[in-house]
């Protein structure tokens, strides 16, 4: 299920939105984890099991990190159990096939079909619930001490296909609060057409026009063709990353969260520093704050 889908749009949204705000707020979490997994489900059921297997792994050993505050040994061995699981399940779903096929190759073999499929979010869910770890072991935020409030953070649909990543500081209280008011609701409502826009009008046709270059459909190429063609292709990339975080931002702010800006217009920028400093700005401040600053 993706967010332009009929499915969704049509089906999945509106039910979410009715029951998220007739029910009683302690009631939020429970509801927002019931549709998340109803989300995956739709497109990968397999992964559930693993995903509700890490949170519970995330969630007892940072409470053992922040019980075990004086002993440093103790809470980086615990960090390493959980950073370490998560990564676990990234690298093997992720590059498994990738390290399997070019061993083979090494040594001019067929390499066997694993037909091992990459679930939905996984990259996303793995650099949250990462980030969270470390942040409890470095004290700058504390452990969450309800389950369902960090399943319901961990498990969050609106932004498990392409961002932003979502630290749990950013969230933490807006899972307690959750305040919805009808300023937030037509402010999501707004961003979320905004997003589906780009994927529907501008990112899908231009697509369509790359994939027909790229494929040699179109008679009488020509060097302007080509220049048009990779033109297609880059606006495709952007408006439909962009649109996907723009409907992820705005489906939070339906539901009384706050997401962070995850694109500032990287096709204006002047050097290439301040263009990966506007791209995907979420996971560079993750890579920046989690891999290459330690």
């Amino acid at each position: 299920m993706v967010f332009s889908s009929l499915t969704f749009l049509f089906y999945f949204l509106p039910i979410m939105i009715i029951v998220y705000r007739v029910i009683p707020n302690k009631l939020k979490n429970l509801v927002m984890i019931v549709a998340s997994f109803v989300f995956y489900a739709w497109g990968e059921v397999r992964f559930v099991p693993i995903m509700l297997m890490l949170s519970v792994i995330d969630f007892v050993f940072a409470k053992l990190m922040e019980k075990n505050r004086d002993n440093d040994r103790k809470r980086r061995r615990y960090l390493w159990v959980s950073v370490g699981s998560n990564l676990a399940v990234l690298i093997f779903f992720k590059y498994t096939n990738f390290f399997v096929t070019n061993l083979f190759e090494l040594f001019n073999a067929e390499a066997p079909l694993l037909n091992i499929v990459l679930p939905i979010g996984v990259s996303f869910n793995s650099f949250q619930s990462i980030s969270y770890a470390i942040d409890v072991y470095r004290g700058t935020t504390s452990c969450e001490e309800k389950y369902y409030n960090y399943l319901a953070y961990t498990t969050l649909f609106p932004q498990i296909i392409a961002g932003p990543i979502v630290r749990y500081v950013t969230v933490e209280d807006d899972l307690d609060d959750h305040l919805l008011t009808i300023d937030s609701f037509s402010e999501g409502m707004r961003r979320f057409t905004i997003g589906l826009s780009k994927k529907v009008l501008i990112a899908n046709n231009v697509g369509l026009l790359w994939s027909q270059v790229s494929s040699g459909a179109i008679g009488n190429s020509s060097v302007l063709l080509y220049w048009i063609g990779i033109v297609a292709y880059t606006f495709q990339i952007y408006f439909d990353f962009s649109g996907y975080s723009d409907m992820a931002i705005g489906l939070a702010k339906i539901f009384g969260l706050t997401f962070d800006e995850n694109f500032n217009y990287p096709y204006i920028a002047k050097s290439i520093n301040e263009f990966w400093s506007r791209w995907h700005i979420t996971l560079g401040s993750w890579f920046r704050d989690y891999v290459y600053i330690p």
